[in-house]
């Protein structure tokens, strides 16, 4: 890594410090929400947020993908910039292989990072290609911006269709990913990406229906520094239908993500392909604002515990539209520490088919656990394929993507949720449509009942191939996207990254209305 980039990642713990303020002087907007998290850590060391508007500099950290033409999981890398000034970003693509392949690790032998320089402009995204910077095997990649209140996602495309979401804006000694498989029909890579000039040393930890375990040669594995190292699972721990993983760092720090594909061998699960960046740290109160189950669609959430006491978990659903719906009661279950629980949605009597819905999963007892939502969907629904997904920890009054696309060839869906229990919220979306914001006809003041959600279609609205969305609130929100494959393979889903505005933790114990839902 070059010397002169340095000081930027010293700039990360300044960038922490001032999210952690703001989010004390918004506490009082921040409506039923604390800026405390689990272990006394801040809210941007749970997931992905953006630094203020006044920061100096952003750094993100983005997982990848293949870095070679046809690539299985060609990687992009999309960042956004909703100010009024053009920003500048250095990219930095570092080279990958799978540990093991002796013919990759010899043609990535002689390769150094490389970087290109791009100008963000204002209002706007640009997209660079990371095979164009750095023809690899797999490739990651650092993004550096000389300024604050941008969002960076990282995205693949190939066969099994696309996926992607934030890219992380923080190294972590710890990673989590709740859900994956290594059963015939499947493929799982871990991508480790150490930017730092010290090596890393990690231990790699899979759970599955056999117990917890540390193969030999993961423990006190060592990820160089400045290298990208990616593992295949299948290799590690083979056949599992149901994998968790913990990285614990034993010195440094690094950035973790899976890409996970099925072929469609198995009729268990639908053909797709998913990236997903993993979960720094476990939280006590997580939502998913995407959730139905229908002829096709499955809907199943894999609570993860990989703490030494049982965590004692709710998933409480909330269902669109109570007054036709009703309500149902939470779903408990009992995790015990470094294993995890299940819960099929299309299995549970109590979800109606059909019926749209949040779900907050919710520590009871203060063991905090990481939970991911995988959705898939097949015949005869009209849409097709594999999409996991982490929720979110946080609320904010506003919320960057800067991936997104309507169009003819996908369907672009925003789902918002407001977790007041007391308080209605309105929201607005904002189109960045390079250089100039559109504020969406027909998606201006949106009303949201407390405890409830709107989820709508973009398409109907504005139509666009490149669409990065700012989502603002008046109150706190959590704001989920969703981009569906037209007539092809191809779902994802991403929770969006936060802006600083009323950026918050929520409580660990449920909120008490203090009057009716009106």
């Amino acid at each position: 890594m070059k010397r002169a980039r340095v000081p930027i990642f010293l700039i990360v713990p300044l960038v922490v410090l001032s999210l952690a303020v703001l989010g004390a002087r918004d506490r009082d907007r921040a409506r039923h929400t604390t800026t405390t998290a689990v272990g006394g850590a801040t809210a941007a060391t749970l997931m992905p947020v953006a630094p203020p508007a006044g920061a100096l500099s952003s750094t993100f950290f983005c997982p990848g993908g293949t870095g070679q033409p046809d690539g299985a999981a060609d990687a992009f890398v999309l960042i956004a910039n909703p100010g009024d000034r053009a920003l500048h970003a250095t990219v930095t693509v570092y080279p990958g292989a799978i540990d093991g392949d002796q013919a990759a690790a010899q043609a990535i032998a002689g390769l150094a990072p490389k970087a290109t320089t791009v100008e963000v402009p204002a209002r706007g995204r640009i997209t660079v290609h990371l095979a164009d910077v750095q023809s690899s095997p797999y490739n990651a990649a650092l993004v550096e911006v000389d300024g604050g209140e941008v969002a960076v996602e990282h995205r693949v495309t190939g066969k099994l269709g696309s996926d992607g979401g934030p890219c992380a804006s923080a190294p972590s000694a710890t990673w989590y990913l709740p859900s994956g498989s290594d059963n015939p029909g499947a493929r799982e890579l871990l991508s480790l990406f150490n930017p730092f000039p010290d090596d890393a040393v990690i231990d790699v930890a899979f759970v599955t229906s056999d117990g917890s375990r540390v193969p030999d040669r993961l423990g006190n594995y060592v990820v160089p520094g400045g290298h990208l190292v990616v593992l295949d699972v299948n290799k590690e721990s083979p056949l599992h239908e149901q994998v968790a993983t913990s990285i614990t760092s034993v010195s440094g720090r690094l950035v973790v993500g899976r890409l996970q594909s099925f072929d469609g061998s198995d009729p268990k699960h639908p053909a797709g392909m998913a990236s997903t960046l993993a979960a720094p740290q476990p939280a006590l109160v997580w939502t998913f604002a995407e959730g139905e189950v229908a002829e096709g669609i499955g809907e199943v959430y894999t609570v993860y515990n990989p703490g030494d006491a049982q965590a004692e978990v709710d998933l409480e659903i909330a269902l669109d539209d109570p007054d036709v719906n009703g309500t149902v009661d939470p779903i408990s279950v009992k995790v015990p520490p470094h294993a995890y629980v299940q819960v099929v949605m299309q299995d549970q009597g109590r979800v109606p088919p059909g019926v749209g819905h949040t779900v907050t999963v919710r520590s009871r007892n203060g063991v905090p656990v990481v939970p991911e939502r995988a959705i898939s969907a097949g015949a005869p629904a009209t849409r097709r394929g594999y999409a996991p997904a982490l929720g979110s920890p946080l609320v904010a009054d506003r919320w960057l993507f800067a991936a997104g696309r309507a169009d003819a060839t996908t369907a672009e869906w925003l789902i918002v949720v407001n977790p007041s229990p007391d308080s209605l919220v309105r929201f607005s979306v904002t189109a960045l449509a390079k250089g100039q914001p559109i504020p969406i006809d027909g998606l201006q003041q949106v009303e949201i009942r407390p405890g409830g959600r709107i989820a709508v279609e973009v398409g109907p609205h504005l139509s666009r191939p490149d669409l990065p969305l700012v989502v603002d609130g008046d109150g706190p929100v959590v704001v989920e996207r969703g981009l569906y494959g037209v007539g092809r393979l191809g779902i994802s889903l991403a929770v969006g990254i936060p802006l600083s505005s009323g950026l918050a933790v929520r409580p660990p114990n449920p909120p008490t209305p203090t009057s009716p839902p009106s």
